[in-house]
């Protein structure tokens, strides 16, 4: 005597779930890079575009007047619940890089290293002039997305030039310095970094508040640029700069 069984089936709409699921997840996994990042490039007009790729791992290029920078990135989940992001690029021939831990809650920035091109920043600073680029070295930092004023960034920015302050107070200063460090610290007006120069010259900081909101606070001992003080390397006089604008 024989006896057959057969496996119970599952109700039909269980199986539209699930289809409907994978199908779901399928889609999200191998979501054009294009879908997302144009019309966020349309949003904050940018000018870059999707040259390959998913959302997860692909390739574009921001092509500006000042600048061509190719850039590929890769995302992948962590087991700490966080999505990890390597993003690599190219600006005027010097390669950089950005390790990146996002998460529902906050970010966390591995290490980031790149080449600001002079070109760029003084499109965002009005009446500054700079010869050469800003490197900016070994970043490291974390933060809530609820609360930028809890950011905490930790790093080098270097400027090895010269900088050049224009129209203060009526009158045109130029400095050459060779090296300008800025230092990120904890600040309860927004990100901060203290400013040093190497030959004493300069001193202050940057200040970056929520809104793109930036504001730059220099003290500087006046060079010898007028007739008063030729033949003398600097007087004991300081002047102070600010600006500030938007970003």
């Amino acid at each position: 005597m024989s006896s057959s069984s057969s496996l119970p089936s599952l109700p039909w709409w269980r199986l539209s779930l699930w289809g409907m699921v994978v199908a779901m997840m399928a889609l999200i996994w191998q979501c054009p890079a294009e879908w997302v990042i144009n019309p966020v490039a349309r949003h904050l007009q940018l000018p870059m575009r999707v040259t390959g790729g998913t959302v997860w791992s692909g390739s574009l290029i921001l092509d500006d007047a000042d600048m061509t920078m190719p850039m590929v990135w890769d995302c992948h989940p962590q087991w700490t619940g966080m999505m990890g992001c390597h993003f690599r690029f190219m600006v005027q021939g010097q390669m950089g890089k950005i390790d990146l831990q996002l998460g529902w809650h906050g970010w966390k920035l591995d290490r980031a290293s790149a080449w600001l091109p002079a070109s760029l920043l003084m499109k965002q600073v009005q009446g500054l002039s700079l010869a050469a680029p800003v490197k900016i070295d070994s970043l490291q930092g974390q933060g809530d997305f609820k609360d930028p004023g809890r950011w905490h960034l930790s790093g080098l920015l270097t400027y090895a030039g010269g900088l050049t302050a224009v129209n203060l107070q009526g009158q045109h200063y130029s400095l050459q310095l060779p090296a300008v460090t800025l230092v990120p610290h904890s600040s309860a007006d927004g990100l901060a970094w203290r400013l040093s120069e190497t030959s004493g010259l300069l001193l202050g900081r940057v200040i970056l508040q929520p809104g793109q909101i930036f504001k730059v606070e220099l003290a500087q001992r006046l060079l010898a640029l007028s007739p008063l003080y030729q033949g003398r390397a600097w007087t004991p006089d300081r002047i102070d700069v600010h600006m500030q604008g938007s970003l």
